[in-house]
């Protein structure tokens, strides 16, 4: 068994070896092949997904829009697949030696991804972009802004009236009309007192506007 294992990984090893060799794309691999290259780059993959059935197609999906967008990062409403994009693209970035400058922006994919949840949820009239959408009865404003390592939401309740809800903060009314002014910040209130702000969300702003 153990000579039959270490017969698999040096087939494996060959195969990835000749395949950067030959500098073809990651996502000319077959979806076994995608699993077997994170493994052997020590990519981790988290618990949700290490016996999921897709894993194979998600992660392949996922190098395929690397590939296409390295310098964009996704979001996700859940919190295992956010995880697992992240840890992919560290690992195709570093394949080809890629190095992102900014890396705290916000790109029209992840918008379009957070405004088709939407849209499953059953909501309809979703849209999405970099200009603030105008104050509408009977629909809703969300404002999405990023930091390096994680992301922030608020919402218009009323016109010029933005609300938003930091970690376990009550939520809070936001000091400004518009939220390209002022600072982002995970400045908290809870039943503790006043939480000082440790982060910083600087990215480009993204809207999303859809009917209640």
């Amino acid at each position: 068994m153990i000579l039959l294992m270490a017969f698999i990984v040096t087939l494996i090893c060959i195969n990835l070896c000749a395949y950067a060799e030959e500098n073809k794309k990651l996502s000319e691999l077959t979806e076994n092949e995608c699993i077997n290259f994170l493994r052997s780059q020590g990519t981790e993959i988290p618990k949700e997904y290490i016996d999921y059935i897709q894993l194979g197609y998600t992660v392949k999906e996922m190098i395929i829009y690397i590939e296409e967008h390295p310098e964009a990062e996704h979001i996700y409403n859940y919190t295992a697949k956010d995880e697992l994009f992240t840890n992919v693209r560290e690992t195709v970035l570093k394949y080809y030696n890629i190095e992102i400058e900014n890396n705290s922006f916000i790109s029209a994919y992840s918008a379009k991804s957070a405004a088709s949840d939407l849209s499953r949820l059953g909501y309809t009239n979703v849209t999405y972009g970099s200009t603030r959408p105008s104050y509408q009865s009977g629909y809703k404003v969300i404002a999405v802004r990023k930091c390096a390592d994680d992301f922030h939401f608020m919402a218009e309740t009323s016109s010029n009236v933005w609300r938003h809800k930091p970690g376990d903060s009550v939520e809070l009314q936001y000091n400004y009309s518009s939220p390209v002014l002022g600072k982002w910040t995970n400045e908290a209130l809870n039943r503790y007192g006043v939480k000082s702000a440790s982060i910083e969300y600087t990215s480009d702003i993204m809207y999303i506007k859809y009917k209640l």
